[in-house]
C-alpha cells in the first residue's frame, strides 16, 4: 500500500476511534453517575485517576518502543525489532511486579488505616469501603498487566497498523461500555465496572498479540535476554517522553489550580476562588477535547515519520512538513475561528447568560476567544511535533515542555494579580506563542534544512482561505437576521452533561 493510502486509513480510523470514545464518554457518564449516586461515583472516579497515572510509571518505555521497532522495521532488522520488543518486555515486566505491589499496598492501607488516602474516605459506609478496595486491587493488578502486554500493541503502531489499534480499540470500548449497563443494571456497583475494565483490557491484549505475530511473522520474544546496549537509548528516549507528557499533565491543571490559590490577592477581593474557576473553566472546557482530536489525526504521522528517517528519505519528511501542518492548521482553523465567531452564541447556549455577563468576573466567552488563539498555534505546530518525536528529537520536546510549564506558571501567577483570571488565559496564551509560533518552527527549519519563509507561507494558505471564508457566512448569517428580524440558530437552552 502507497504511503498515502497507509496515512489515510490511518488517519480515519484513529478519528473514528476517537469520535467513538468521546460519544461512549458523553452517553456513558451520566448513567454511571445515576446507577452509582454521586458519592459512589466519585469514588470511583477517584479510582480511575489514581490508577490512570500508573502510566507515568513505565517512564515513557512504551512510547520509546514504537519509535526504535518503527526503524528497525523500516530497515527490516528484525534481530534489531526481537532485541527491542525483549528488552522492552523485560523492563515492563518488572514495572508491573512494581506497580502490583503499589496497588497491594493502597488495598492493606485502604483495610488498615483508610483515612490515611483522604477525606473522602471517611464518608464511606462499610459496604462502600470493602467494594472500593476490592475495585482498587481489580483495576491495579489489571493495570499492572497492562505495562508488558501493551508491548504488542506497540508493534501494530510501529508496522503503521493503526487501523488494527484502532478496531480493537473500538471494540473494547463498544464491549465495556454494554457490560458496564449490563452490570450496573444488576447492582454489581464499582466491583462491576472495574471487572469489566480489566476483562476488556484483557480481550484487547489477546487480540493485539494475535495480530502482532500475524504483522510480523519472524517475531521472536526473549525477556529473559535483554540487551543492555538497547535499553540505554530507551530509557533515554523514555525519559524526555516522560517529560513532555508530564508537562502536559501540569498545563492541563496549572490554570485552574493558579486562580485558586491566587486569585484572593488578584485586582479585585470581590472573586470567590471557586466561582472563578466555574467561570474560567466554561471558556476552557472546550479547548483540550478540540485539540485531542487533531492530535488524534497527526499522532498517525509518528510511525511514518520514523520510517522516513531509518531510510534516509528526507525528501519525504519535508513533505510531510508541509502537507502534514498544512493540513492540520486548515482544520485547526475551522475550529478557533469558530470559537472566535461563535463562541459566545454557543456558551450562552450551554451554559447561559450568566457566564458571560461580565458583571464581576470575565465573560467565559473572554476566556475562550484568548484560549483560541493559543489552541490555533498548538494545532499548527501538531504535526511538526509528532515529526519529531518520530525523528528522535524528543530531547528538545522535553526540554521545551519544561519551559513551556516554567514560563506559564510564572507568567499565571504575575498576571492573574493585575487581571484576574484573564491574566491566567494570557499567561498560558503568551508561552504557547513563544513555543510553538517560534521556537519549534525554528528547530523544525534547522534540523529538516526547511525555509521559515517557505513554512510562513505554508501557514498563511492553510489559514487566510478557511477564516476569510467563516468570517463571510457568519457576516452574511448576521445580515439575513437583520433583515428577517429573528436568528438563525435555536434559542432552546441546552443542557450541559452530567
Amino acid at each position: 500500500m502507497s504511503a498515502g493510502r497507509t496515512l489515510s486509513r490511518n488517519i480515519f480510523s484513529n478519528t473514528f476511534g476517537h469520535v467513538v470514545n468521546v460519544v461512549t464518554f458523553f452517553f456513558l457518564t451520566p448513567y454511571v453517575v445515576d446507577a452509582l449516586g454521586d458519592r459512589v461515583a466519585g469514588v470511583w472516579l477517584v479510582l480511575v485517576a489514581l490508577v490512570g497515572h500508573y502510566g507515568l510509571l513505565d517512564l515513557g518505555i512504551r512510547s520509546a518502543v514504537g519509535y526504535f521497532v518503527a526503524a528497525a522495521w523500516a530497515k527490516r532488522d528484525q534481530e534489531g525489532v526481537n532485541r527491542t520488543l525483549s528488552t522492552a518486555l523485560a523492563f515492563l515486566v518488572g514495572i508491573a511486579a512494581l506497580t502490583t505491589l503499589v496497588s497491594v499496598g493502597l488495598f492493606s492501607t485502604l483495610t488498615q488505616s483508610p483515612q490515611l488516602l483522604g477525606d473522602w474516605v471517611r464518608e464511606l459506609s462499610a459496604g462502600e469501603l470493602q467494594d472500593t478496595r476490592l475495585a482498587l486491587l481489580i483495576m491495579g493488578v489489571g493495570y499492572a498487566v497492562n505495562f508488558p502486554m501493551m508491548t504488542f500493541n506497540g508493534v501494530l503502531y510501529a508496522t503503521q497498523r493503526i487501523d488494527l489499534q484502532n478496531a480493537i480499540g473500538v471494540s473494547q470500548t463498544l464491549l465495556r461500555a454494554g457490560l458496564t449497563v449490563w452490570v450496573l443494571g444488576r447492582g454489581f456497583g464499582i466491583v462491576g465496572i472495574a471487572s469489566v475494565t480489566v476483562l476488556c483490557l484483557a480481550l484487547g491484549w489477546i487480540t493485539a498479540m494475535f495480530f502482532a505475530y500475524r504483522v510480523i511473522p519472524g517475531l521472536t520474544l526473549r525477556p529473559w535476554r535483554p540487551s543492555r546496549e538497547t535499553f540505554r537509548p530507551l530509557l533515554r528516549y523514555g525519559f524526555f517522553n516522560s517529560l513532555v507528557n508530564v508537562g502536559d499533565i501540569v498545563l492541563n491543571a496549572t490554570d485552574a489550580l493558579v486562580i485558586a490559590v491566587l486569585v484572593p490577592l488578584a485586582v479585585t477581593t470581590l472573586y470567590d476562588p471557586a466561582e472563578a474557576v466555574t467561570y474560567y473553566n466554561f471558556g476552557a472546557l472546550l479547548i483540550p477535547h478540540t485539540m485531542s482530536l487533531v492530535t488524534a489525526i497527526t499522532w498517525t504521522f509518528t510511525p511514518y515519520a520514523t520510517a522516513c528517517h531509518a531510510t534516509g528519505d528526507l525528501p519525504a519528511l519535508r513533505r510531510l512538513i508541509h502537507r502534514g501542518s498544512r493540513g492540520t492548521l486548515a482544520l485547526g482553523t475551522v475550529f478557533a475561528t469558530g470559537f472566535l465567531l461563535l463562541g459566545e452564541d454557543f456558551l450562552r447556549q450551554w451554559v447561559g447568560e450568566k457566564y458571560l455577563t461580565g458583571d464581576v468576573y470575565p465573560s467565559s466567552a473572554t476566556i475562550l476567544g484568548i484560549l483560541a488563539i493559543a489552541f490555533l498555534f498548538r494545532a499548527k505546530e501538531s504535526c511538526n511535533r509528532q515529526i519529531l518525536f518520530g525523528t528522535n528529537r524528543v530531547r528538545f520536546l522535553g526540554l521545551l515542555a519544561l519551559f513551556e510549564v516554567a514560563v506559564n506558571l510564572v507568567l499565571s501567577a504575575i498576571l492573574i494579580l493585575h487581571f484576574g483570571p484573564v491574566g491566567v488565559a494570557f499567561g498560558t496564551l503568551i508561552p504557547v506563542v513563544l513555543t510553538q509560533g517560534v521556537i519549534q518552527p525554528w528547530f523544525v527549519a534547522r534540523e529538516f534544512q526547511v525555509s521559515l519563509g517557505s513554512l510562513a507561507r505554508g501557514a498563511f494558505r492553510g489559514i487566510a482561505p478557511v477564516m476569510a471564508a467563516m468570517t463571510a457566512v457568519n457576516t452574511t448569517a448576521h445580515t439575513i437576521e437583520g433583515i428577517v428580524g429573528m436568528p438563525l440558530h435555536s434559542t432552546s437552552r441546552m443542557r450541559v452533561p452530567a
